[in-house]
């Protein structure tokens, strides 16, 4: 204690060893003691050793310790949601997900090592319980700029500037079509009038057959007829477009479910 200002001995101290895992014994016996076990611990051993300051519960020092790395993520991150792989500190972020397990076994009544203290103190530096929902909230933020500067919530997979937001924004019609059905789905009432809001389109179909149109409208009056050909010079892609409302005519004639 002396030389290092604590009692935290490691059993792999190399300076010595057999004290490490003397400490180690004080506290497996400590507890025994104080469930009223047979145990070599005695008042006076307590005493003693609480007097130079030691530390029974050694995972109180490494929380602590764990604690003051996320207040300093946080600071030179702005949030403190650290990724089970991040590059910038792994063992952080495997703290962060223990800390919601414990949180969560807190609310169903399960003894965790989460108390009201460490929930506060989390709370204090803005820690996200449930970082799926907090994920949601920042890509829909996400979305809400996107829709200022481009007018439109339509989010390729190729964005560029953000692919996941892309992603994010098919993964909600995804969803959306299992919660219409019935089915199990992450989206709630709430998130889909968040998303109606902005003008979220559920269906981009519509909007690209709209598209379409206006654009075979433009054909019809620059060639005077609509018949576009699938290897149109002028616009292949409205070629095949026309093929497809053929095709799906057809399938509605013969009463089978089209576009």
């Amino acid at each position: 204690v002396k030389e290092f200002g604590h009692t935290r001995v490691s059993r792999t101290f190399l300076q010595n060893p057999p004290l490490g895992h003397w400490v180690l014994r004080q506290r497996r016996v400590y507890r025994k003691f104080q469930k009223g076990l047979q145990s070599s611990m005695t008042s006076t051993k307590i005493q003693l050793l609480e007097k130079i300051g030691f530390e029974w519960d050694i995972s109180v020092h490494s929380w602590d310790k764990s604690y003051e790395e996320l207040v300093k993520y946080v600071k030179e991150f702005g949030h403190a949601r650290v990724l089970l792989d991040s590059s910038q500190n792994p063992q952080l972020g495997s703290w962060v997900r223990a800390q919601r397990r414990s949180y969560k076994k807190n609310l169903k009544g399960v003894t965790s090592g989460m108390t009201k203290n460490r929930i506060e103190l989390l709370n204090k530096v803005g820690f996200e319980w449930d970082v799926l929902r907090d994920l949601w909230n920042t890509r829909y933020a996400e979305l809400v700029a996107f829709v200022k500067e481009f007018g439109h919530t339509r989010v390729s997979r190729t964005f560029l500037q953000n692919p996941p937001l892309g992603h994010w924004v098919l993964r909600q019609r995804r969803v959306y079509r299992k919660f219409q059905k019935g089915l199990q789905s992450s989206m709630t009432s709430t998130k889909i009038q968040l998303l109606e809001k902005i003008g979220f389109e559920w269906d981009i179909s519509v909007h690209s057959w709209d598209k379409s149109y206006e654009e075979l409208v433009k054909y019809v009056k620059e060639f005077g007829h609509a018949r576009v050909l699938l290897d149109s010079s002028q616009n292949p892609q409205l070629g095949s477009w026309v093929r497809a409302q053929r095709r799906s005519y057809k399938k509605n004639l013969k009463g089978v479910t089209s576009g």
